[in-house]
């Protein structure tokens, strides 16, 4: 939520002043924020990542 709101933001502020360029650097901020939120939620270990990671019970 936090990142569609930041993104959104920066739309609304440098679409009108840059033009598309402005369009196209607000969709590049919003797809990288995505993908550092998603890695940090990833890498957490807890969530509903939690069954990705190997956990070394030997019951495997």
């Amino acid at each position: 939520m936090l990142v569609g709101l930041v993104s959104s933001m920066f739309l609304l502020v440098a679409a009108p002043e840059l033009g598309l360029p402005g369009v196209w650097a607000g969709l590049f901020l919003f797809m990288t924020m995505r993908v550092l939120a998603g890695t940090w939620r990833l890498s957490s270990k807890n969530g509903p990542w939690s069954m990705v990671w190997y956990k070394d019970g030997g019951g495997d």
